[in-house]
């Protein structure tokens, strides 16, 4: 079973840090990205750690790049190998060329 996708704000020294949790996956996501983007729409200095969470899909990583690009600075994505690749395939994706039929 899926487990539920969250996120919550946390304060540090370095500032502000999103940590997310849970599945990230396409069946589970619900409002979760919207109200990330929500929560990142112009902010500057929050860092997003999704080192915390379980499955991620397409779907879960698109979500996730689409609150990072709602930043006004290119704070890091704190992530585990797995899931910076899968974020790298996603974001490479959405930025091709579409393919000719």
């Amino acid at each position: 079973m899926a487990r539920t996708p969250n996120y919550n704000v946390q304060e540090t020294e370095q500032g502000r840090t999103a940590v997310l949790t849970g599945d990230w996956i396409a069946t589970s996501i619900v409002n979760q990205d919207s109200d990330l983007i929500s929560l990142l729409t112009g902010s500057s200095d929050v860092t997003l750690d999704i080192r915390g969470i379980g499955r991620c899909d397409t779907a879960g990583a698109w979500a996730i790049l689409k609150a990072a690009a709602a930043r006004t600075t290119g704070q890091p994505i704190l992530a585990r190998p797995e899931t910076s690749r899968l974020l790298e395939l996603v974001d490479n994706a959405v930025k091709a060329d579409p393919t000719p039929h």
